[in-house]
């Protein structure tokens, strides 16, 4: 059988392209986050890279710029939206003015156990949440959403014993979104910065305390500025693990049900991180002077009524958006979903 001039130029013409893809470098995601490098959560976020790239028999890897090495934690949304880099990590809690439906997640007043499984639950929660909320789901729509990952708990933080709410009147303390509300309901002042920034604001006297987890006080040693932990319950900050759209688009459609596929084991990792971290940051912090305050039932009950009023500081701020009764439901909602827990 003969080939003719035209079909061989064609079949040339195919074997090149092919050869020429076959021979192409692996898909590089620029991952921005504002952790310290594979500090805490951040050691989960290297490990869905690892896996993804063993998963994918190298096809696709992750190139990392942790302390926000591309821009900084308040800029997220805007520089993924943009494509300054593929995947980052947005914190919810600073994003109240654009995401007031989604700020619900650090409210308070619902709890979630302070254990791996509670960690994952509350992260479950969120995202059945944006499922059957549409209004909830339109703040996200302008990214791809990977996973919706929580922090652990927090408590207060402070270079002084704090035993009631009203022990922060006249503080400067480390606060955002609903933890900012709640200090500043108590009389004392939010300063809203990121976790890394805490050590030197607090050596300078910036701020006197902050509202965070003890994972986060042994991750940047804080025992060395402040003696004293509230263990109170003051919420949790959720994250989303946020991808540029066009970049979540042109991923070959096996890659992005694979990434899809490894997204929950991600965030168990990083919940057993979490955990892990917690123990240790306990640890050093008893062992380097540190002191736990423990509540007593009237003095927590305190602290619940303080923490009360937060509800309705949230309904009202949607109230003002133009999103009160769905707030009200999804407020109905939540706690529905957490008790079930």
């Amino acid at each position: 059988m003969k080939i003719g001039r035209y079909a061989m130029i064609g079949i040339l013409g195919m074997f090149i392209f092919f050869s020429s893809f076959a021979n192409a470098g692996p898909i590089t995601l620029k991952f921005n986050y504002s952790m310290p490098l594979k500090k805490s959560i951040a050691l989960s976020w290297h490990w869905y890279g690892d896996e993804l790239a063993k998963q994918s028999n190298g096809r696709v890897k992750f190139q990392y710029f942790p302390l926000g090495g591309l821009f900084k934690a308040r800029e997220t949304r805007d520089n993924i939206i943009a494509g300054t880099a593929d995947i980052a990590n947005l914190s919810i809690s600073t994003e109240g003015l654009r995401m007031p439906l989604a700020s619900i997640s650090s409210l308070p007043t619902i709890e979630f156990p302070n254990t791996v499984q509670g960690t994952i639950s509350a992260g479950e929660v969120m995202t059945k949440l944006v499922e059957e909320f549409p209004q909830l789901a339109a703040e996200f729509k302008s990214f791809k959403v990977l996973a919706l990952p929580y922090l652990t708990a927090y408590g207060v933080f402070d270079k002084d014993p704090i035993y009631l709410p009203s022990d922060i009147k006249g503080k400067k303390m480390r606060a955002a979104a609903m933890h900012a509300e709640f200090v500043r309901s108590v009389g004392g002042a939010s300063v809203n910065i990121v976790p890394p920034q805490v050590y030197m604001s607090m050596k300078t006297g910036v701020i006197d305390g902050s509202i965070m987890s003890l994972s986060q006080i042994g991750d940047y040693k804080l025992w060395e500025v402040a003696s004293y932990f509230t263990n109170v319950y003051m919420g949790r900050s959720l994250f989303a693990i946020i991808m540029n759209q066009e970049s979540w688009d042109a991923l070959p459609p096996d890659i992005q049900q694979l990434m899809e596929k490894v997204a929950p084991e991600m965030v168990k990792k990083g919940a057993e991180i979490m955990q892990e971290e917690i123990a240790k940051g306990t640890k050093g912090f008893l062992e380097n002077g540190g002191k736990i305050i423990e509540l007593t039932d009237d003095q927590r009950k305190a602290w619940d009524a303080a923490k009360a009023p937060l509800q309705d500081i949230w309904l009202e701020n949607c109230q003002k958006k133009g999103l009160g009764d769905t707030a009200k439901k999804l407020l109905t909602r939540f706690k529905a979903l957490a008790a079930s827990q």
